[in-house]
């Protein structure tokens, strides 16, 4: 995103002016891009499926646990039943993509260990948000992660 355009834009017109986020990926990145372009608002889809909370006025400074975040988002598309599924697949993708998905292993990532959990996120046949929370309840198990089942989950078939 090209904010000395924007900027050129937005003083050029009297209107209110939107930036495509672009490399939006942080409250402090959005706060960033309105000051040096003196846009209104920024549009910023990826950072908000990497943290829903980016706007929200009590964000903590230090980013948070991706886990942490995932059974956040679920709890509320659980108690909204008409949180569309491609909705909570994006989101549940793109918090755990860096620690489950085997592309993002082979760039650097975590692991190569959970790609049926990849696969099973990645599905269309992912219809509701608590077949995301299996995913994510698996993959904190394996990992022995703080916020994991103290039992083994259900199968996922």
């Amino acid at each position: 995103c090209d904010w000395e355009a924007i900027r050129a834009v937005k003083a050029a017109l009297r209107i209110p002016v939107v930036a495509n986020g672009g490399p939006v990926r942080t409250r402090a990145d959005a706060d960033r891009c309105m000051e040096e372009t003196g846009c209104d608002s920024v549009m910023c889809a990826i950072g908000l499926l990497l943290d829903p909370r980016l706007f929200s006025p009590d964000v903590p400074a230090t980013p948070r646990d991706p886990v942490e975040l995932a059974h956040e988002y679920l709890d509320y598309a659980e108690a909204t039943p008409t949180t569309p599924s491609v909705s909570v697949r994006d989101h549940i993708q793109k918090l755990l993509r860096p620690f489950i998905c085997p592309a993002s292993f082979r760039r650097g990532g975590c692991t190569e260990e959970h790609r049926d959990l990849w696969s099973i996120l990645c599905s269309n046949d992912l219809k509701h948000a608590r077949q995301a929370r299996a995913v994510v309840d698996w993959y904190t198990f394996r990992e022995g992660h703080p916020l994991a089942p103290s039992t083994q989950p259900p199968s996922l078939k």
